[in-house]
């Protein structure tokens, strides 16, 4: 399936939860628990987040999930990889 044809609702909110995860809320009700320890292995700036404060400091950008200009998740990986809540 090619995720970029995949229609996304566009994110509203995030709440950093404990153990890395994130509760992303989005605009059509839907609410999805996302593992960000996926990424520790796969891409080295994504280390920097095992430091709590800037873990919980994650805030909706656009269309994705941001920490700062060098840290940032695409909201369709999150749609596509995190769990269904609601």
């Amino acid at each position: 399936m090619d995720i970029r044809k995949v229609n996304v609702p566009d994110p509203v909110a995030v709440e950093p939860q404990d153990n890395m995860m994130l509760k992303v809320f989005f605009e059509d009700g839907t609410v999805k628990l996302h593992d960000v320890k996926l990424y520790l292995k796969k891409f080295k700036v994504f280390e920097q987040l095992l430091n709590e404060e800037l873990f919980k400091s994650a805030y909706v950008d656009g269309y994705g999930i941001a920490w700062n200009d060098d840290i940032d998740l695409s909201i369709y990986d999150v749609w596509e990889l995190g769990q269904t809540v609601s």
